[in-house]
């Protein structure tokens, strides 16, 4: 990873904190120089010549230009960087999760009726979520790696092998990483609260009105 910038992107509530934890500690255990920042969304990364960037930069904990960013916003792709970007599959239950997560931050009841008076904030997310999917997914960027949240529980040894050949050109066995990696118990951590169908109908149905 030196000399390299990886932008990790993801739509909220995706999974992302979990793989990029992963991929960092299996990194740093080979011995390969990484450094990551933890502030939001971005400390000098793609954004780093703009005014409001250099505001969060002068916040960000480890002030410094990072080899790893997370991010949920939308940014224009620089061909210098490598992007991992992640969502999941089916569009509604992104924004579902997103909600969700907005519920859980106010302390409210998650429910159908907390749904109903959101119905401006679902659509205000559906927006976000077509955007996000058109900068990201809509394109044939090879710096590009997109990748789908079932796919992390369901296939991760070769979802975890297919990003370290994107960065390293090398498998989880060439570096000997498929035990450190405890591929199982990865899927075990990764939990996702049941989705409610009358949600999902609810959120289809307002984006449907739209």
């Amino acid at each position: 990873m030196e000399n390299q910038h990886l932008i990790f992107v993801s739509y909220p509530r995706g999974g992302s904190n979990m793989l990029l934890q992963y991929i960092e500690a299996i990194l740093i255990s080979n011995n390969i120089n990484v450094s990551r920042c933890n502030y939001y969304p971005i400390c000098r990364g793609p954004l780093g010549n703009s005014p409001k960037s250099k505001k969060m930069f002068e916040k960000c904990e480890c002030n410094r230009f990072c080899s790893i960013n997370k991010t949920h916003q939308i940014v224009k792709i620089n061909e210098k960087f490598k992007y991992i970007v992640l969502l999941r599959k089916n569009k509604y239950e992104n924004i579902e999760a997103y909600i969700r997560m907005k519920c859980f931050i106010e302390k409210k009841d998650y429910n159908l009726a907390y749904l109903k008076r959101k119905k401006q904030l679902i659509k205000e997310f559906n927006l976000y979520y077509e955007d996000f999917y058109k900068n990201y997914f809509e394109n044939n960027y090879d710096n590009i790696l997109k990748i789908y949240t079932e796919d992390l529980i369901n296939d991760t040894e070769n979802l975890i092998n297919k990003i370290f050949i994107f960065l390293l050109n090398k498998k989880i066995d060439d570096l000997n990483f498929k035990n450190y990696l405890e591929i199982q118990n990865f899927k075990k951590r990764m939990r996702f609260n049941k989705i409610d169908e009358k949600n999902i109908n609810y959120i289809k149905s307002v984006i449907s009105s739209i």
